[in-house]
């Protein structure tokens, strides 16, 4: 590990139980405010957490973490899918086999995050001034590259083609939604964990639970809300309050209001109240535009224009 990131140390075994049922609580989290039908977009926050898990513990001790890892994501994905199946049946016990089952499949794509979490944590161990990552901009875009869009991108395709195998999807859109998933919920999770890393937990702890940062956090969340349920785009409201907060306090909680942000949008998104926009009266949505909504909302559509009426 080079110097200028916290030095990596042999921990208890408390230590890793606490940091894999986080990283667990992040999964389970990603799966309640995405739509998490197979093969749709998860906005996935785990990996982050068991990144910067895995930068903070000694090379000797991975193993045991990832082993940690894989059995708190499986049990967050077991206890999203048995409390779905649970409202879908309207019963209060499933069978044992029910439950087997709907642990493997729901489980069949975690060894694939955490091959993504690994390679994350070997790409950000490079980084000579990663400590620096929330004061120098060059350093933090370089941890984005290497920590989120890279592993994104490699992983990509083996987590498309375990979620097309799995339920019989088309290739290419299932790794267009793994990479696009992976890379919005490291991107908005990364930056906070990374500054919990190199400040460590408690003083950021402290830094989120000052008076003022959680007055703010809380307008973060009422605009977000707010915005999202009235106004025709919110998204430039969204970003205001985090940008008011990164003025008036510490980088911890500026970076938890933009993690709060992304994840009440994407709960806006995933329960239908974040809707696309209206088609313009006489014309159609842009191609690049519809295909974006359709990536998290697969089942909607908009009337187009007549075949004659554009040009190709």
């Amino acid at each position: 590990m080079h110097s200028g990131s916290p030095p990596a140390s042999k921990r208890s075994v408390q230590w890793i139980a606490l940091w894999s049922v986080i990283c667990g609580l992040a999964g389970l989290l990603s799966l309640g405010v995405s739509d998490a039908r197979p093969g749709q977009v998860v906005i996935w926050l785990a990996n982050p957490v068991g990144a910067v898990a895995l930068l903070r513990l000694n090379r000797k001790q991975w193993p045991v973490m990832l082993v940690a890892l894989l059995a708190s994501l499986c049990t967050a994905k077991m206890v999203y899918v048995w409390a779905s199946e649970t409202q879908a049946s309207e019963t209060q016990l499933l069978s044992l086999s029910s439950s087997l089952y709907s642990l493997m499949v729901a489980s069949l794509d975690v060894p694939v995050h955490l091959i993504e979490m690994l390679l994350s944590t070997i790409m950000l161990s490079r980084i000579v001034a990663l400590a620096n990552a929330g004061e120098n901009v060059t350093v933090q875009a370089i941890a984005l590259l290497r920590g989120a869009l890279m592993p994104a991108a490699v992983l990509a395709p083996l987590g498309g083609w375990v979620w097309g195998a799995t339920f019989n999807g088309d290739w290419h859109l299932m790794m267009l939604n793994w990479f696009t998933g992976t890379t919005i919920g490291t991107v908005a999770a990364l930056p906070l964990a990374l500054a919990v890393y190199t400040k460590r937990p408690r003083l950021a702890l402290a830094q989120v639970s000052e008076p003022q940062a959680l007055f703010m956090l809380l307008c973060c969340l009422a605009v977000t809300l707010w915005s999202g349920t009235s106004l025709p785009r919110p998204f430039v409201v969204m970003v205001a309050p985090m940008v008011w907060m990164a003025t008036r306090t510490g980088l911890v909680a500026a970076l938890a209001a933009n993690f709060i942000i992304a994840a009440c949008m994407a709960a806006l998104i995933r329960y239908g109240v974040l809707l696309p926009p209206r088609r313009p009266a006489g014309g159609g949505i842009p191609r690049s535009t519809s295909q974006c909504w359709q990536l998290f909302y697969p089942d909607c559509s908009w009337p187009s224009r007549r075949r004659g009426s554009v040009r190709h």
